[in-house]
């Protein structure tokens, strides 16, 4: 990487005053949020924020939409709300505005990078799987797609939450584990057993298929998967072993992507451990080595 480039990373955010811009969705009340357009533009990172999270909450804990800027890469950032998984709706929103920004800013349809956190990571994995398949109906074709603590498999997610609350239902843990489950039950239904197929169909990863079926259309693009293993930390502070951690199954995608010879698959350890006091525990995201970060996407988008 060039000279320049490996200066402006080492830059201070606070050097590069941006403004965003809130543009309405055409079909819903939500809204998407465009910052500083550079003068050339050369790709696209389209972020989406945590469960009912704000831009601003996201922008609170993160320089990429800065970094990505001074490299000529146009930020959008879309609030996913109460959304968990890429339903139809939540497909709609990142149709109507992945189709709008090409077009805008004239690039290629294959220069756009999706990345997420939380529930955000969850459904920026599964509509690139979408995007992938079904190239007749999606207009994007994502460079790199990456997630930061988010859950790939579903299935496995809703027997962890259930572990959880069986074990202590009066923990803060148990709350927590109540209030995604209630989430789930609502949007999905009741439970993998019962509702089979929509799991199936929702979740970015499946452990238990045998044939991969939803990511082998991964298999060519480059992934990275950004999670928390401070496994005794679990134990000591929250009562769950590494089974109840989003890590495990995002090792085993991990794994299987690369045994299908994705060699741009990646599981990336973030730095919480050596930062946890107590039972205050930080944000994984905000432990992501955000200048290795940039340049991957660069990488993956061709920008040098």
């Amino acid at each position: 990487m060039k000279l320049l480039t490996l200066l402006l990373l080492t830059l201070p955010v606070l050097s590069f005053g941006q403004s965003q811009v809130k543009y309405k969705l055409e079909n819903s009340d939500g809204y998407y949020y465009i910052y500083a357009t550079p003068a050339h533009p050369k790709g696209v990172l389209i972020l989406l924020p945590d469960f009912n999270e704000t831009e601003e909450d996201l922008l609170a804990s993160t320089e990429l939409p800065q970094a990505a800027y001074i490299h000529g890469i146009v930020t959008i950032i879309i609030p996913i709300g109460k959304k968990a998984f890429a339903d139809r709706e939540m497909n709609k929103v990142l149709t109507e505005v992945g189709s709008k920004s090409i077009k805008s800013y004239g690039i290629p349809e294959n220069k756009v990078v999706l990345g997420g956190y939380g529930s955000g990571g969850t459904i920026a994995l599964k509509y690139a799987e979408y995007c992938l398949q079904y190239k007749d109906d999606y207009p994007l074709t994502p460079a790199a797609v990456y997630a930061i603590e988010s859950e790939v498999d579903i299935v496995e997610m809703y027997h962890a939450l259930k572990r959880v609350i069986a074990r202590n239902p009066n923990s803060k843990e148990a709350v927590e584990a109540k209030f995604r489950k209630s989430i789930i039950d609502t949007t999905i239904g009741s439970g993998p057993d019962e509702d089979k197929f929509m799991y199936e169909a929702l979740t970015p990863f499946n452990r238990v298929d045998s044939k991969n079926e939803n990511i082998k259309i991964l298999k060519n693009t480059p992934i990275r998967l950004y999670n928390d293993t401070d496994i005794m930390w679990h134990l000591k502070n929250g009562q769950k072993s590494g089974y109840d951690l989003p890590a495990v199954p995002a090792s085993e995608m991990i794994n299987q992507l690369q045994l299908m010879g994705n060699t741009n698959a990646e599981l990336i350890k973030t730095n919480v451990d050596s930062k946890a006091i107590g039972d205050k525990k930080p944000s994984s995201r905000t432990s992501v080595d955000e200048k290795s970060l940039i340049v991957w996407i660069l990488k993956h988008l061709g920008i040098s």
